[in-house]
C-alpha cells in the first residue's frame, strides 16, 4: 500500500469552499461595525464641538459685538478652521445655540440637542424602532 503525501483534489477544494464562506458571513459584519464606529466617532467630534460653543458664549456673551448667531462661525476658527465630518461625504456639522445650549447636527442627524448628547443618534437604523 502507497502512503498518500498531499491532500486530494477534494479535500483542497471542501477548505477553500469552508473559507469562502466565512469569508461571506464575517466581511458583511465587519463593514457594519466599522460604519458604527465611524458613526460614533462623528457623535463625538460634535459632543466637543457642542461644548466648545456653549464654553465660547460663557466666556464671550458680555463682550461688546459678540453675536450669538456667529456662534458657528467663532467655534469653526477654533477648531482648525473645518467643521467637516471625516466620514459622511460633503456634510458640515452645523451648530445653533437654543437657550444658551448648543445644538449640533450633521444632515439630518441631531447628536447634540440643548446640550445633551442625542443618544437615539448612534443606534444602527436596523436596531431602532421596528
Amino acid at each position: 500500500m502507497k502512503k498518500r503525501l498531499g491532500f486530494t483534489l477534494i479535500e483542497f477544494l471542501a477548505v477553500i469552499s469552508l473559507i469562502l464562506l466565512i469569508a461571506a458571513i464575517s466581511l458583511p459584519k465587519y463593514s457594519e461595525i466599522v460604519d458604527n464606529q465611524r458613526l460614533k466617532t462623528d457623535a463625538a467630534t460634535a459632543i466637543q464641538l457642542g461644548k466648545m460653543a456653549e464654553m465660547y458664549y460663557m466666556e464671550n456673551k458680555n463682550l461688546p459685538g459678540f453675536n450669538p448667531s456667529k456662534i458657528e462661525d467663532y467655534v469653526k476658527d477654533s477648531y482648525n478652521g473645518d467643521l467637516k465630518s471625516k466620514y459622511i461625504k460633503d456634510e458640515k456639522f452645523k451648530i445653533t445655540l437654543t437657550d444658551n445650549k448648543a445644538n449640533v447636527s450633521l444632515g439630518s442627524i441631531n447628536f447634540v440637542v440643548k446640550g445633551e448628547f442625542n443618544e437615539s443618534s448612534i443606534i444602527p437604523p436596523n436596531l431602532g424602532g421596528d
